[in-house]
């Protein structure tokens, strides 16, 4: 067992708050103390700081506060004594316990996750493009096939990035890992050898340069649903770029661009329409044709219509998924004539003197 840095006040590895060394406040929670310690860990682990002997006298104390403020029953005496609390028999035990018999496979498994992990399932990249369809195709769904440059799988060497798979790393047995003393204290650490895939003599695939993916076109139908809008968010689950070593494809998405439409304008789940209609249908009522989502309906003029005048026609919007449609409304523009005949215009010189101004 190494010596405890608890032999006396002067020598001890904490001469801080727990708290402080790692950063967090005083009611973190569990999560939060064993992130922050990892956090703190790996940018100190002596591995990545070979020969620094002030990055290794960091990782101690870091590892010393997380040993108590990660036991409950530790964190309950320090919360009440404070840093009297170093000078404890339990603390010096706890300190020994995490530097002596402590298993680090586990403290440690996750801090050199990128090349312990190089052979282990990664996930494919989630993908996004911009997919522009006309006004009556967002309206009423429809299907789409889209030819999409992008990642897949190297046929050469199916994802691995090697031409063959070489052989078990003779210095860690084909674990990846290997055990390494540092100042009486035994680390897992990363496999120099084969860099933690666990595996030697591996030859680069020539294809794909190692990546394990090449660019292809793949060919996708895309369902669009009825109703979508303008940035809406369409999502193909598995349709991104490949996963590596058995890892799961990545996500598609497609941003909808809808085309503007020469006569409807939508608004939610509402279509608007603009309809000119003659002075004399607003005068005298009237009936006009309107065309809409599902064809050509008729529109009663009322009497006395005003300019600007909306009307709506129930359920002829865009159909929402629980099956109700919004409304289609009717703004109608008066015409007025501009050429009359010496006849009209007295005719309407006549009205005027008998229809009396409004207020």
């Amino acid at each position: 067992m190494p010596p405890s840095p608890f032999k006396n006040r002067s020598d001890s590895v904490l001469e801080r708050d727990a708290y402080e060394i790692l950063g967090v406040k005083k009611n973190a929670s569990d999560a939060e103390i064993k992130k922050a310690y990892r956090k703190l860990a790996r940018k100190h682990h002596p591995d990545v700081n070979p020969e620094d002997s002030a990055a290794e006298a960091r990782f101690k104390e870091i590892t010393a506060a997380y040993n108590i403020l990660s036991d409950p029953q530790r964190r309950a005496e320090y919360d009440q004594m404070g840093q009297a609390y170093y000078a404890t028999p339990e603390a010096t035990r706890g300190f020994e316990e995490a530097f002596a018999y402590r298993d680090f496979s586990d403290l440690f498994r996750d801090f050199f996750a990128g090349a312990q992990t190089a052979a282990g399932p990664i996930r494919g990249q989630d993908l996004t493009f911009g997919l522009e369809i006309d006004f009556l195709e967002a309206v009423r769904g429809g299907t789409r096939t889209l030819n999409l440059e992008k990642e897949q799988v190297c046929p050469a060497c199916q994802g691995s990035g090697c031409e063959n798979l070489g052989k078990p790393c003779p210095s860690c047995k084909g674990q990846g890992t290997v055990e390494k003393l540092v100042d009486n204290v035994r680390l897992l650490t990363t496999c120099p050898r084969c860099q933690g895939t666990g595996r030697i003599d591996r030859q680069t695939c020539r294809r794909c340069g190692g990546r394990g993916t090449v660019i292809g076109v793949e060919t996708i139908d895309v369902q669009i649903p009825p109703g979508v809008d303008q940035g809406t968010r369409l999502r193909l689950a598995g349709k991104g770029n490949p996963g590596l070593n058995g890892g799961p494809e990545g996500d598609l998405y497609l941003i909808i661009s809808v085309r503007p439409h020469p006569q409807f304008t939508r608004r939610g789940q509402d279509i608007y329409l603009k309809r000119e209609i003659s002075l004399f249908d607003a005068v005298l009522g009237g009936k006009i044709t309107v065309p809409t989502l599902d064809g050509s309906v008729s529109l009663k003029i009322p009497p006395g219509t005003q300019n600007g005048q909306r009307f709506r026609l129930k359920g002829k919007g865009v159909a929402r998924k629980t099956g109700a449609a919004g409304d289609q409304y009717v703004e109608v523009t008066v015409t007025i004539p501009r050429h009359l005949k010496p006849e009209a215009k007295e005719l309407f010189q006549n009205l005027k003197e008998m229809i009396p101004a409004e207020s």
